[in-house]
């Protein structure tokens, strides 16, 4: 089943090495995300592996081939400049109702429960549990590896990261308190800002919420939803440098359950 109301952005390098190049997880899946909604890829110019003008075409996935060097003097702690800027590049020629956000270098093949988690949540952002981690362990801190929700909501959030990014030209790790949450204690013990809290806080600051610690269980309840990986058919998801599956992913429930929870009832 297609969903002409849904556009899948997958933001970020679509290829891998620098002797041995190769297309990324996301890129190898395009024929099923081609075919479960409209498709656009938003990454940068100058990748010599990508794919073909005739395999776009066939499969009518539109590609965005940015410069890096325009975002470069940015806020880059973990890339966040790429990735904010890709992906407000991406969300500008999007005119469906809603968007998901996927990474090019990961995959799922069932996005069918994640696309009717933001329909029936249309006020909220929709992540997977993919380090989602438990309010005690770390407060304010949903998942980034897929983001989705209206189209509206995903350009509010972009559109005021990137002016933060703009504003905060440094590599140096933004702390808390920038966005008025001094009191704020990470998994690490101190008050930095971790790029997931990063985006959390700039979607919430943009629609106008109060940033309370003592709230935080609420806030993040009432706008924000999550999708278990396991109910994303199978998947390949980039953890550093390692590889999240179906056959890890128990391991990784069993040795981390404070970073991935299920629900919204575990925050």
């Amino acid at each position: 089943m297609k969903h002409d109301d849904v556009t899948l952005l997958l933001q970020g390098p679509i290829e891998k090495g620098k002797l041995n190049t190769y297309l990324v997880a996301g890129m190898r899946n395009l024929k099923y995300y081609s075919q479960t909604a409209k498709t656009i890829i938003s990454t940068w110019k100058g990748a010599e592996v990508k794919p073909s003008k005739s395999f776009l075409t066939k499969h009518s996935v539109d590609i965005i081939e940015s410069n890096e060097n325009l975002y470069k003097n940015m806020y880059r702690d973990a890339n966040m400049n790429f990735q904010v800027a890709s992906t407000l590049n991406g969300l500008k020629k999007i005119k469906t109702k809603y968007t998901i956000k996927l990474r090019c270098d990961e995959s799922f093949s069932d996005l069918s429960k994640f696309i009717q988690k933001i329909k029936d949540n249309p006020t909220k952002i929709v992540t997977t549990n993919v380090f989602f981690s438990k309010n005690s362990y770390d407060p304010f801190h949903p998942s980034d590896h897929v983001i989705g929700g209206t189209t509206e909501n995903m350009k509010s959030m972009f559109s005021y990261a990137f002016k933060v990014c703009q504003k905060e030209n440094t590599k140096e790790r933004l702390n808390a308190d920038h966005f008025g949450v001094p009191n704020l204690i990470n998994r690490d013990g101190n008050n930095g800002l971790a790029p997931e809290t990063f985006l959390c806080f700039c979607y919430l600051q943009s629609k106008g919420v109060k940033l309370e610690l003592e709230k935080s269980v609420e806030i993040m309840k009432e706008n924000y939803e999550v999708v278990p990986l396991e109910d994303m058919g199978k998947f390949h998801c980039k953890y550093d440098i390692s590889i999240i599956n179906n056959t890890n992913y128990d391991t990784y429930l069993d040795q981390m359950p404070q970073n991935f929870l299920r629900s919204m009832g575990e925050l």
